[in-house]
């Protein structure tokens, strides 16, 4: 019996290093489309996220589209509740890869999961947060499409000051832009912080749970 060659996992890169400066360390979560590493920023010495694309991934013109438009759309928004991008390229072996920066502490999903309900003075704190966030967003002519508490970070969470970051902005609307008829299904595709979303006409955009009446309508 022919002995099969053992499965590689594409995306498992821990030690590449992307763009001669970012070296993976530790997977933070994957999913079906690629994942997210924690990295070091060489050098700087700093830590770093890197959320990479699967080649297969890569070279499908609507995702990676729609990633390119991610990496623009975070470069453009300069307010301290969004996620800062320091780079965005292509490696070697045709993975698309957007390097931001490192966000110790979790989502408000994984907040609420481990304290239940939160009392009205600390989540009236994190809104303000998150709306500021995304008033800075807004001001550029751009919606996020996918507010829910999987995409936004919570640094601090046990403390008195828990301080809101806004992530995902996969399947943002830019204004003037009209390459996607505002259709779209927002798909989780790993834990953390890589979510990949597709545009289908016809469909709506956002996680259903968390969608405007407007557009449940």
């Amino acid at each position: 019996m022919t002995e099969l060659p053992p499965i590689v996992d594409e995306t498992d890169i821990e030690g590449v290093v992307f763009g001669g400066r970012y070296k993976a360390v530790s997977k933070l979560g994957e999913g079906g489309l690629g994942a997210v590493y924690k990295g070091i920023q060489l050098n700087l010495d700093q830590d770093v996220a890197i959320k990479v694309l699967k080649p297969e991934v890569s070279s499908d013109t609507v995702l990676s589209a729609r990633f390119k438009n991610e990496a623009r759309i975070y470069a453009k928004i300069n307010n301290p509740h969004v996620v800062k991008v320091h780079d965005f390229g292509t490696d070697e072996n045709d993975r698309l890869y957007l390097v931001m920066e490192f966000l110790p502490g979790r989502d408000l999903k994984g907040v609420i999961d481990n304290r239940g309900a939160l009392d009205a003075p600390y989540m009236l704190n994190l809104a303000i947060q998150a709306v500021q966030g995304l008033d800075a967003a807004h001001a550029l002519g751009i919606v996020h499409r996918d507010i829910k508490p999987e995409n936004i970070m919570i640094q601090d969470a046990d403390t008195d000051h828990p301080f809101a970051r806004l992530l995902d902005f996969g399947i943002s609307k830019v204004d003037g832009d009209d390459s996607d008829d505002g259709a779209a299904v927002s798909m989780a595709d790993a834990s953390v912080e890589f979510k990949q979303n597709l545009t289908l006409v016809g469909e709506v955009t956002g996680t259903p749970m968390f969608m405007a009446p407007e557009q449940c309508r």
